[in-house]
């Protein structure tokens, strides 16, 4: 009998209902329940962001091994401003599946691990956010 993989399932908050729909998007058997907008004090979608800063010299490896359909993410690297932890996140996500996926060559992986280390390591020493 071949040994199962346990898969992590996360739930993860948004910082607006469109962050939450690409989310559903790219990732369609995610269960709708477990993720959900992050609300203000008053109630109000979307208030509520939680930002990371990423060094320059990481973004730029970042925007050099992140996929044409994350434009987005790479524009927000590039520009210098602090990213949303949904799109933090995404990245991590990427960088992880990048790393273990049997296709990427691996010299690819190694980098894809390096950078999703260096990633966590940034993560950790801003106290708000989680590692996976």
């Amino acid at each position: 009998m071949s040994e199962l993989k346990m898969i992590q399932r996360v739930a993860k908050e948004f910082s607006s209902p469109d962050e939450l729909k690409e989310y559903l998007h790219d990732h369609p058997n995610a269960d709708r329940g477990k993720h959900w907008v992050s609300k203000n004090e008053k109630g109000e979608e979307g208030q509520a962001y939680k930002h990371l800063k990423v060094k320059p010299d990481l973004a730029k490896r970042l925007v050099e091994h992140l996929p044409d359909h994350m434009k987005v993410i790479k524009k927000e690297l590039q520009s210098g401003k602090p990213l949303l932890d949904a799109r933090v996140h995404k990245i991590v996500d990427h960088l992880k599946s990048m790393a273990t996926s049997p296709d990427t060559k691996k010299e690819d992986a190694a980098k894809y691990r390096e950078l999703h280390k260096e990633l966590s390591k940034h993560m950790k020493e801003d106290s708000h956010h989680e590692v996976k």
